[in-house]
Order: structure tokens, then C-alpha cells, then sequence
């Protein structure tokens, strides 16, 4: 599956309140957006998802907050984010939630103090190498022992490498995403989160076109009624409208919808496309039936 937008943020300050908003917005707006759900219980299969829904994305939108740089899948996340927009044309926009710009850039304030603790626990043992290389080491009695030490110091020098490389990137990665300017809450909308999730999408919308629905290429005879139902659209009555398209079964009704809707969603603040209105009128009779009594 290929995504509009890739939403990257930290969970634990935005998940259930700015991601969660924006994410709708995104939604409402058109845009096939990713994000990951799964973030407390991660498994092998919820990183490999991740790891396709980038490249398969034509943009990220990633939201810094105070604990981004706390979680190292955050910063591995950014790492192929930036990545991908080097190697492509992958849009990425970033957005400064209750964060300067300048301490994501330089890796101050709460960013600094994130990559020091990865650094001390990476040194306490916690991650990467095993402190129990150190106390293996330490005895060099026997020959086989020694050539098992030998490989242990290797194996704990590629150990440090890989480790020290990989913070490498995660401050790289920082310093390039904040050195592309972006969006901040506080400059963007005088910290109304509402007015900054629609800047967002606006910013997004010039950007990147929206994916639009499948429609086969072998139409005929549909431009008349296309043209006329957006001429109403833009040119009717100003209030709540409602159209209905007629027809016997396989005439292109579905068809006829979908191009109006690609053709027209840019004109509106948000939309849905609805294909099976029938089974989502039938859910919603029962809901309402189920919880008037």
C-alpha cells in the first residue's frame, strides 16, 4: 500500500491529543496517512511495517516534542525519513510542538539531555554491548580463553562502532530536518493548535497532490455529467446540499462519484468518500436503535 503522508511523532506527548488531531485532519483532507499505533508494544512485525510505510510514502510530517529524542525508534524513524528525502523527491515537513527549532538543530535542551542518557546507557551496558564482555576480558588464563577474549574485544570494538555510529545519525538527522525550517506552534498560529493543524495541511496540500480514488482509465461519456455536477457544486445554493446520482446497476455511478470527488475536494475543508453508503446507514440505524433504549 503507498501513503500520502507519513506521520512520525512521540506518542507519549501527542498521541492522544495533537497527532491524534492532526492525524484526522490529514484524513479529512484526503491524504492517505500512516501512523503507528502500536508504539508501547512493539514486535518484529510493527517495525516492519514501519520500515515499508516509509519508502512507500511521498511524505513525512514529523512532529518534535519535549520527549522525541527519549525514544531511539523516534530517531531511527527520522533517520530513514531523511534518508529517503535524500535519495527522492520525499516532501518532509517539520513541525516544532512546544519545542525551539534551535535546540532540535544544535541538540540543546530536552534533545541534549535525551542523547546523554542513550549515551550513559549505552556505557551502563543497558544497550548495544553487554557489560559481562568487560568481566570476560578481564581473566587471560589459558590459550583458548585468551583467543575467546581476543574475539570478545572485537566483538565489543564493533559493538562501540555501531553504537557510536548510530547516534551519529540520530544527531545528523536532527540538525538536517530542523535545518529545513518548518513549522512552529508558537510563530505559525500564536499557539492555537486548531488554526496550526490548518495551516499544516494547507502547507501539505501545496506540497504534495492528494492520491487520487481508483478509477479505470477506459471511461467514456462521463466528462457532461462530471462537469455539470461540479458546475452545481460551486455555483448552487450556499447551504447543506444533497445530490443523488440514478441509474441501473454498472452505468459508472460509483465512477461518476469518485471523479467528482477528486475533481472537488480541494474546493472544500474536508471530505470523505463513502462508497457502501447502504451498509454505513444500516451501522448507524443499529448503533442508534442499540443506544436509545
Amino acid at each position: 500500500m503507498f501513503y500520502d503522508v507519513f506521520l512520525s511523532f512521540r506518542g507519549i506527548d501527542t498521541r492522544l491529543t495533537f497527532a491524534d488531531h492532526l492525524y484526522k485532519a490529514l484524513k479529512g483532507a484526503g491524504f492517505c496517512t500512516f501512523r503507528d499505533n502500536e508504539e508501547i508494544d512493539r514486535g518484529e512485525e510493527i517495525e516492519l511495517e514501519i520500515k515499508k510505510a516509509i519508502p512507500q510514502s511521498r511524505s513525512s510530517v514529523v512532529v518534535f516534542s519535549e520527549n522525541f529524542a527519549s525514544s531511539g525508534w523516534c530517531l531511527d524513524e527520522l533517520v530513514m525519513i531523511m534518508e529517503r528525502r535524500r535519495t527522492s523527491n520525499h516532501v518532509v515537513i517539520p513541525v516544532f510542538y512546544h519545542v525551539d527549532p534551535s535546540d532540535v538543530r544544535h541538540q540543546k535542551g530536552s534533545f541534549k539531555k535525551a542523547l546523554d542518557r542513550h549515551e550513559q546507557r549505552f556505557k551502563g551496558g543497558k544497550m548495544g554491548c553487554k557489560d559481562w564482555m568487560e568481566w570476560m576480558i578481564g581473566w587471560s588464563f589459558g590459550k583458548a580463553f585468551g583467543r575467546h577474549a581476543e574475539r570478545f574485544k572485537a566483538d565489543k570494538k564493533a559493538c562501540e562502532d555501531k553504537w557510536m555510529e548510530r547516534m551519529k545519525g540520530w544527531r545528523e538527522a536532527l540538525t538536517q530536518a530542523a535545518d529545513l525550517g518548518g513549522m512552529v506552534l508558537e510563530n505559525q498560529a500564536d499557539g492555537y493548535e486548531a488554526k496550526f493543524i490548518q495551516d499544516i495541511v494547507q502547507v501539505l496540500q501545496g506540497k504534495v497532490s492528494r492520491t487520487p480514488l481508483n478509477i479505470p482509465g477506459y471511461l467514456i461519456g462521463i466528462d457532461n455529467k462530471v462537469n455539470s455536477i461540479s458546475s452545481w457544486l460551486h455555483n448552487g445554493p450556499s447551504d447543506v446540499g444533497i445530490m443523488s446520482i440514478w441509474g441501473s446497476g454498472g452505468v459508472g455511478k460509483t465512477t461518476i462519484a469518485k471523479r467528482v470527488f477528486d475533481l472537488n475536494l480541494k474546493s472544500f475543508d474536508a471530505g470523505s468518500f463513502q462508497s457502501d453508503i447502504a451498509k454505513l446507514l444500516r451501522n448507524l440505524i443499529v448503533y442508534f436503535v442499540y443506544n436509545s433504549n
